[in-house]
């Protein structure tokens, strides 16, 4: 999180960063949100893990509210993220991370 506050002081934006387990005790709601989730328990690729933080995102937007999401390239979040968001757009990859911004 530290690295995560660095970052986003330096492109002067207003934010604020929460710590939390996909957001389950967050009770406010927010215009965008910016996720890398974590994909894996324990040694084994996990989608239930990046389930839960789609759906929580999904309930935690403002109306016309948009999600960042950073994974890694070859996990399926374009599908798992149709279960929760209308439009799923790729705004960048390369050889192992891909950019998707999720909104209704």
């Amino acid at each position: 999180m530290i690295a995560t506050e660095r970052n986003l002081a330096r492109i002067k934006i207003a934010y604020e960063v929460i710590g939390d387990d996909a957001g389950e005790s967050i009770e406010e709601n927010f215009d965008s949100i910016w996720s890398n989730p974590p994909f894996h328990s324990g040694f084994s690729l996990s989608t239930t893990v990046l389930n839960k933080f789609l759906k929580s995102s999904k309930n935690l937007l403002n109306p016309n509210g948009k999600c960042l999401f950073v994974v890694n390239k070859f996990i399926p979040i374009e599908k798992l993220a149709s279960n929760y968001f209308k439009t799923i757009e790729i705004l960048n990859k390369n050889n192992s991370f891909k950019v998707v911004l999720l909104s209704d």
